[in-house]
Parts: C-alpha cells; structure tokens; sequence
C-alpha cells in the first residue's frame, strides 16, 4: 500500500508561523484534547473542510499567492498526480487541474505528490515526491505559467542513501536564499509509511543536492507524548533574524497532529512552541484522527495555515488562521541552557555566554585530577543519543564528558578563544586533568583541532569519528570565511594558520597520539583529503597515529561509528594516562 494512502496519508511538509501564546497546559498532549482544537491564537475555520469530499483523498498542499489568487498545488490520491486548484479567499477553490502525474518512463514515478512551490523570478520551481516499488524519491520541475511543468532529469534529485533515510526521501520543502545564493531543503526520510525524521540539503542551481552532515536535523522528541514516535513533513520559514519551523509530531503511526519550533540558523539549537500542538484532531469532526502537513503564509495581519485532516480513511484540507504575526514563542530566543538534552544526565551551564555540558562519572569515581573527555561539535542537538554507548563505558572507567557550543565557527579564532575559557573552567578552576582526550566528530575536528595546535601540552590524545581536518573540503573556504571575518581569498592565503591538515606538526612534535575512524566512501568529508592526508603528514613529523577505514560506510548514523571498542580503548587510555 502507498504511504500516505491510508490512516495519515503521508507526512507532509510543515507551515509558518504563531501567535500570541494562550495554553500554557498544552504540552498535557493528546489525552486533553477534548474540546481543545487549537492552542497559541490559532482558530480553524468555520468554513473546513475547504477541499476534498467528492475529490476523494487530498493532502499535502504547497500555497503561494500570486497578486489577488491564491494558487494551491495539492497531492491527490486517486489520481497519483499533483493537481491545481486556485482562490480568491483560501476557502473556495476551483475545480482541479492535473499538472504532474505519473511517469511510465521512469522506475520511481508510478505516483506522484507531496510538491513544494516557490517562484523565483518568472520561473516556478517544483520539488515533489515521487514513489514506486515501496520507495521514495524527490525530483524537480519548472514551469513559466504554474501549470505546464518540465521535469528537469529523468532521475530523481535526492534519493534514500544514509542509514537514516532508510527506503525513502519526501516532503521537500525549499526555500532561496538570495544572499547566499544556495536553495535550502528541509525533507524527511525514513520508512515509507511515514518518515521518521528532517533532514536538511542545500543546492546552487536545485538539482545537485549536498545533504547536511549532522542529518536529521530535527528528530522526535521522546519526552513529548505527542510527537515521541517521528517528526516529519515540516515547512520553514524565515522570520526576522531566525527560522521558524511548522512540522507535524507523532503519538504513533497512525495519530499526528501540528508542531512549531525555531531556531537561529534553521538547523540547529531548535526550540518547540511551548504551547505545542498547535493544532490538534477535532473530536467526532472531519479531523478527527489526525493532522498533517501544515502550509502557512502571513499577509495583511494574518496567517493563513492549510492542513490536511484525516477521519478513518478519509483524507481532506482544512484552513486554520492566526491574527499577528508574533506567534507566541517566549521572549528572547537564545540559548535555553536548562532545556538542553544529554544523552545522559548531566550539568549544563555556562561559559562566557556560551552553553556547556558535564556529565560526571558515579560519586565514587570523582577525583582530584579528573581525567575528562572533551566533545566537539557541542551543538543545541548535540552530544546525541547515539553516543550514549560510548559515553557510558567512559563513565564506567572514571572519566567525565565535556563541551562547549561555539557555533558554527568551523575552527576560528573566535571559537578557539572559548575553548580557551573553557578549558581554563575546567583544568584551573574545577581542578580536572591538566591534559584531557579530546574527541571530535565530524566539524568538530576543525574546531578542536585548531585549538589542541595552539596547546599541544594540553592534550592527552586525539580521537576522531569521521573528522573534518580540511577546511578546503567542508565547509569549503567560500562557506568557512564568514566565520573568519575574511573574505575567501584572504582565508585562502592564511589557511598555514588556520586549516587542521596544514598545522598539525606542534601536535606530532609533543607526542600526542591520534586515532582515526572513517569511511571510504564519505562524499561529506572524503576520506582521503580528511583523515588520510593528515595522517600522512602527521607521521611525516614523526607523530603517532592510527587510522581505521571502515569500508564501504560514508557521512552517516551507521552504529558501529559509535560503539567501536578501539575507539573508546584508546580514549580511556589517554584520558586517563595524565590524570
């Protein structure tokens, strides 16, 4: 059976944004819903359903409004295509108007849906799900008129490849970023029922697509009843100087209802409305069962939401509004350092403004002199749960685990100033080891690589999960300059002093020992231009270092990346080798 088809019809795309915050008790979840439909200002329409009945099942909707109409390309079952339907007011809608449907030519187009629009000067661009043989795919289309499309390749532009992806990738949702001159994708991946997370993308030209090596960025949360199964289908929007995120949580695979979260950069440090769901079943109504994939848009004062409804098998699309644009997040946005999830308890503080974590080994195991583990990349969503295997044998032997968030500052002078602050809270200030095993993943390696270069005598040992150890490769020196206050050309001709590969003699001089693991087939960070090269150049200076190569395993959530005994051997030894 297609995804989608059945109780919930598929995850969808999520909306825009609040209002005024009005139910503190929401997040009570699903079993206070009684006459509660809505939270945060937001009303459903007297008017819903405003489209489905005789159309059969229709869900998720992309909306866009062109002058006085606004055009609505909608996911409609029966026929395995995305149809049109246009409104004057967001309540009436013209008949439908097939504008994609399936594609005999190709294997992954036997049913089309869950589209994306957005005009980018007199084109519109479409990116739309196409499924077949139990998976899902996203591929693109053009158009001058909104009506007659092109598809732009005969292959799908984002496929299922990473773990967590499983057998499908659907419910894009893309926006253009102008300034950077990149189209940013929010999806979901996972099974093919319904997704289990987002995931985020980016693109020059909407075709080739690199996917975020912290994929998925935005996961269930376990501690919320109400979206503890998956989180899928969102829509993001830009709102002042932050994203604003409408998503739809699930209680279990068939019950969903409407979420939103914010964050900064629309990838990291999320926070959930506190008044969450927004929008929620309507007892014994057309929604009864579930909703899904919100659309909004703000206009005149007002936010428009359009959302699908379920009741039994039955799938429609209903209107929600919200009067003013502020939606009801609470007052200053920055970082919530009590809100912040460990994968094992532990103290969360802070440090000159930034947000750090500790979590302590048993009472019994607390020393002078503690030897400790120090974390990077520590972002809003991590250290993650899957790190808990290895963080608990770290425990086990008496070491403590630590970090500090530094943004995205891809090893910079700014963020190593922190580590600075950091280390000196923990070394002088809280008397831990004077030499703690540092242990990076990913991004982390340019952020704490740069600083173990500048205090060779300050690290015990290096271990590393896939680590970027060339700027030229990720971000790349375009992306990385902004961190550096340089522009790329300045970067380019300073990398001696700032990019990992190119700096790393102090370290093989003091005797600090490293241990790699990477994949062979890391496109994110590759293999060779990373881990390989400095470990090349490492034992040139005569350092100690071993690298693991893991065949056939790239930038993802693969287990074994972080349950790997060697790897946790050899940070217990060199954490604890000083202490």
């Amino acid at each position: 059976m297609m995804p989608r088809c059945r109780p919930r019809l598929d995850a969808l795309l999520a909306l825009s944004m609040f209002g005024a915050f009005l139910w503190p008790t929401a997040q009570a979840g699903e079993q206070d819903r009684k006459a509660v439909e809505t939270t945060a200002g937001w009303i459903k329409s007297p008017s819903n359903p405003v489209l489905g009945g005789d159309l059969g099942t229709c869900f998720d909707v992309s909306v866009h409004r062109d002058r006085s109409t606004y055009r609505m390309w909608f996911s409609w079952r029966p026929k395995k295509s995305i149809a049109l339907v246009e409104s004057r007011d967001g309540i009436e809608w013209s008949k439908p108007v097939i504008v994609l449907g399936p594609n005999d030519r190709t294997d992954w187009e036997a049913d089309i849906n869950r589209p994306v629009v957005l005009k980018a000067g007199d084109t519109y661009r479409m990116w739309y799900t196409g499924q077949a043989r139990g998976r899902s795919w996203i591929g693109h289309a053009t158009s001058r008129d909104g009506k007659t499309w092109r598809r732009e390749s005969d292959r799908p532009v984002l496929s299922a490849e990473a773990p967590w992806e499983k057998v499908a990738v659907m419910c894009p949702h893309v926006i253009h970023d102008e300034r950077a001159g990149l189209y940013r994708m929010w999806y979901s991946g996972g099974e093919q029922y319904e997704p289990d997370a987002i995931g985020y993308a980016t693109s020059r030209d909407g075709i080739v697509w690199e996917k975020h090596p912290s994929n998925p960025v935005f996961r269930p949360d376990p501690g919320s009843a109400w979206e503890k199964d998956r989180v899928t289908a969102c829509q993001v929007v830009r709102q002042g100087d932050g994203h604003v995120m409408f998503y739809i949580g699930f209680r279990d695979r068939d019950h969903a209802q409407i979420g939103l979260a914010r964050s900064v950069d629309g990838i990291t440090g999320w926070e959930r409305h506190p008044a969450n769901p927004i929008i929620r079943p309507g007892r014994e109504k057309w929604d009864h069962d579930a909703v899904y994939k919100p659309f909004a848009i703000f206009e005149n004062g007002k936010w428009l939401l359009w959302y699908n409804g379920r009741r039994g098998g039955v799938e429609q699309i209903g209107l929600a509004t919200h009067d003013g644009k502020d939606l009801g997040f609470p007052a200053s946005p920055g970082r919530e350092q009590s809100s912040k999830k460990l994968p094992i308890p532990g103290e969360v503080f802070e440090v000159g403004g930034h947000t750090a974590f500790l979590i302590l080994p048993r009472p019994e195991h607390q020393v002078a002199g503690m030897p400790w583990v120090w974390y990077a990349p520590t972002l809003p969503g991590l250290p993650g749960a899957e790190e808990t295997w290895m963080f608990q044998r770290f425990l086990d032997a008496g070491i403590a685990i630590a970090g500090i968030d530094v943004g995205e500052s891809f090893g910079s002078p700014d963020g190593r100033a922190i580590f600075t602050s950091y280390y000196r809270e923990l070394a002088g200030k809280r008397r831990f080891s004077a030499k703690p095993c540092l242990l990076v993943r990913s991004r982390g390696g340019l952020m704490l690589y740069n600083w173990a270069v500048e205090h060779p005598r300050s690290v015990g040992g290096i271990a590393g999960i896939y680590p970027v150890c060339n700027l030229r490769t990720y971000p790349g020196i375009d992306k990385a300059s902004g961190a550096y206050g340089m522009t790329p050309e300045e970067l380019t001709r300073s990398l001696a002093r700032h990019n990992p590969v190119d700096r790393v003699e102090p370290l093989a001089k003091a005797g600090v020992p490293v241990f790699h693991i990477h994949g062979d087939v890391d496109r994110v960070v590759p293999l060779e231009s990373n881990s390989a090269e400095l470990a090349r150049r490492y034992r040139r200076f005569g350092g100690e270092m071993t690298l693991k190569v893991i065949q056939g395993q790239g930038h993802n959530m693969w287990p074994g990346w972080f349950q790997s005994q060697e790897l946790v051997d050899f940070v217990i030894a060199h954490a604890k080798k000083d202490g």
